[in-house]
């Protein structure tokens, strides 16, 4: 498991080009705030300006060098006396990637040499003062504790999927699924008919349970063949295992909110307290919410937040 939760720390694809995306729209930002800050600027901030947010485009692949090089251009900007205005949020973005992807004791430590660069950076003369970097300091603050909810996330997917797979290899279960292209089917855009059969046989007896699902899909079987199919719908199994989680504990379908976005507001609620409770090792929900209950301060240690 622990493998596991570690390539989700380290993932080598991504989505490249919306990084891309994300580091050529920060750049134009700061180059058209470098053109247009009062002060000295010329070629050297537009340098700065771009070592500071190209190296976005890779912040997947290499979190700590991208926030590495984003502190020094900060710092550069301070050593030379230029405006740090022109910088912009673009330190914000690998704050919070630092934060998903990383242990949370090495993105505390980014998250601490991002503030003292910060600091170094907006009370040097050309800053702009305490006030601002108390500020920023929290917006930072903020953006990696964002970054370390997804990161919890990240470790309870990889948890939910261990989970799965040893209870798979514990109760003994032989899955057979057959696909076949039909036409003319009365389901609306239906290509392929799926059958799957399960024998399934708990530890604790002798006995085997033969179960038979049947599904359709609209994908051809060029698109999709019987191994990504059985793939896909195992996923689609560990998500209903988190929707009755939601039903049973938090009594989701009996919800009375239905204004606008507000029960998909409570929906996310619902899974960030279930991903949080199965990051801290807590197997029953209902058992680690009675517990919460009944003692308020335990609630915040689980976010990572202690008192003084």
């Amino acid at each position: 498991m622990n493998e596991q939760v570690g390539r989700l720390r380290w993932p080598r694809g991504g989505p490249p080009l919306f990084d891309v995306l994300l580091a050529l729209g920060l750049a134009a930002l700061s180059l058209q705030r470098v053109a247009t800050t009062l002060g000295p600027t010329g070629a050297p901030a537009y340098v700065l300006a771009l070592l500071h947010t190209l190296p976005l485009a890779v912040r997947r692949r290499f979190p700590y060098g991208v926030l590495a090089i984003s502190v020094a251009s900060g710092l550069a900007v301070a050593v030379l006396g230029l405006s740090p205005v022109f910088l912009g949020p673009a330190i914000l973005v690998p704050v919070y990637t630092v934060a998903a992807y990383c242990d949370r004791r090495s993105s505390l430590t980014g998250l601490a040499a991002v503030e003292a660069a910060a600091a170094a950076v907006l009370l040097t003369p050309g800053g702009t003062g305490a006030a601002t970097w108390l500020g920023d300091a929290l917006v930072l603050g903020a953006a990696w504790l964002l970054g370390h909810f997804v990161h919890d996330r990240r470790v309870y997917a990889a948890q939910l999927e261990q989970r799965t797979a040893e209870l798979e290899a514990a109760r003994g279960e032989l899955r057979r699924l057959q696909a076949t292209t039909v036409d003319g089917l009365d389901f609306p855009h239906a290509t392929q008919a799926i059958r799957i059969t399960r024998r399934v046989r708990s530890l604790h007896s002798p006995r085997w349970r033969t179960v038979t699902v049947y599904a359709v899909t609209n994908l051809t079987a060029a698109q999709a063949h019987p191994a990504r199919l059985a793939d896909w719908i195992r996923g689609h199994w560990g998500i209903e295992a988190l929707h009755h989680i939601r039903d049973t504990t938090f009594a989701e379908d009996a919800s009375q909110v239905r204004t606008g976005t507000a029960p998909r507001a409570m929906a996310s609620l619902r899974n960030l307290a279930v991903g949080i409770l199965h990051a801290r090792g807590h197997r029953n929900i209902a058992a680690a919410l009675r517990r919460n209950a009944r003692d308020a301060t335990r609630v915040l240690p689980l976010l990572g937040i202690t008192s003084p």
